[in-house]
């Protein structure tokens, strides 16, 4: 008679493809702002989503024949004319609206990510601010050299933002944050 096989450890997964599954998909995931994402579930679940997103959004406004609606569109038709603004990339109706659509869950990610690098969320609402306020001044006097380069400013403020967000490695262990999503001690 053969022995029986021991109770498998709810905390130990029995085989190698457990171990790299992506995490259990909840509204929390993409809804609350607490707890912590590694990289890698920042990009599968938020980024790559949000690109895919972004580009069928924009796909559909191009087949649709949609003109860019949105205010920055205005400032670039009266700063650079018609031309330039049908050789821009700005989005029309469809991706205006899936932009809002997006913008909770990709702000939700964006503050877990922050606390597994064990920054405070509050970074992504300066970084927001820095953000929209750049582009709310540009939009009232898009000509003046102090908004451009305002705005100049605010995208390496983001560049820096998202260096930092995408490719820096968590901090290991437990934080105020919340329990390492790797399980180190």
């Amino acid at each position: 008679m053969a022995p029986a096989a021991p109770a498998p450890d709810p905390q130990k997964p029995d085989d190698v493809v457990a171990q790299f599954s992506p995490p259990k998909v909840e509204a929390a995931l993409w809804l609350s702002l607490r707890g912590r994402v590694p990289r890698s579930t920042y990009w599968l679940w938020f980024i790559v989503p949000g690109y895919a997103i972004t580009l069928l959004a924009s796909g559909l406004d191009a087949l649709t024949g949609a003109a860019p609606t949105n205010a920055i569109a205005e400032a670039y038709r009266s700063f650079l004319g018609e031309t330039a603004l049908s050789l821009s990339a700005l989005p029309g109706p469809i991706s205006n609206i899936t932009v809002l659509a997006y913008f909770w869950p990709f702000t939700a990610g964006s503050v877990k990510r922050l606390h597994d690098l064990g920054a405070s969320g509050w970074f992504w609402a300066a970084y927001m601010v820095v953000a929209l306020g750049s582009w709310a001044i540009f939009l009232v006097s898009p000509r003046s050299v102090l908004t451009v380069a305002l705005v100049v400013l605010a995208t390496l403020v983001g560049l820096v933002f998202s260096v930092c967000v995408y490719f820096v490695p968590g901090t290991p262990g437990p934080s105020q944050y919340g329990p390492d999503p790797f399980g180190r001690p």
